[in-house]
């Protein structure tokens, strides 16, 4: 069985735009990681996640992974260190290890316009649609449980809907 270990820099939740605008340097993910001799990858439709996903800039070289205030946190080289997604970095609130694949997949579903279809769970499993946030339904926990308060709060765009989905995770 065979792990691949990534260690993604780190995302500002203060941009909706995921990756760099500047690309030079970096290469599909699928290029970056070729199959083993003798296989190959499956197909997939270009408009399925996993093929947005092979299609994810990748830094080409080994390079250090920076955190928020700009000290190394892996340095270039580093045998954990598989690849590096050219992903924006600022601020000081930072998305840990579920919440940036939770941000790539919401960066998929807003570039094919299918944000509606954009569902994350909350800690205890209840699905927290965005369409509900955009209502402006909030999160509430009570007893063991939470549950989605009607149009308590004015409407969240995307980064606040983010923000407040790992805020509670």
């Amino acid at each position: 069985m065979c792990f691949l270990i990534f260690i993604f820099v780190l995302i500002s939740p203060l941009s909706a735009q995921v990756f760099q605008d500047d690309t030079t340097g970096t290469e599909p993910l699928r290029k970056h990681f070729l199959p083993p001799a003798g296989y190959r990858r499956m197909a997939l439709p270009p408009q399925f996640f996993g093929a947005w996903l092979r299609n994810m800039p990748v830094i080409k070289k080994s390079v250090a992974v920076r955190d928020y205030r700009g000290r190394v946190f892996k340095k270039s080289g580093d045998p954990q260190l598989a690849a590096v997604a050219a992903c924006r970095v600022a601020g000081r609130s930072m998305d840990q290890c579920m919440d940036i694949l939770m941000r790539f997949y919401a960066a998929y579903l807003q570039e094919n316009d299918c944000l509606d279809q954009l569902v994350l769970p909350l800690p205890d499993g209840l699905p927290y649609p965005f369409k509900q946030a955009q209502r402006g339904d909030i999160p509430f926990f009570k007893g063991l449980h939470f549950r989605l308060i009607p149009g308590r709060q004015g409407a969240l765009g995307l980064d606040a809907y983010l923000r407040r989905v790992f805020a509670l995770t």
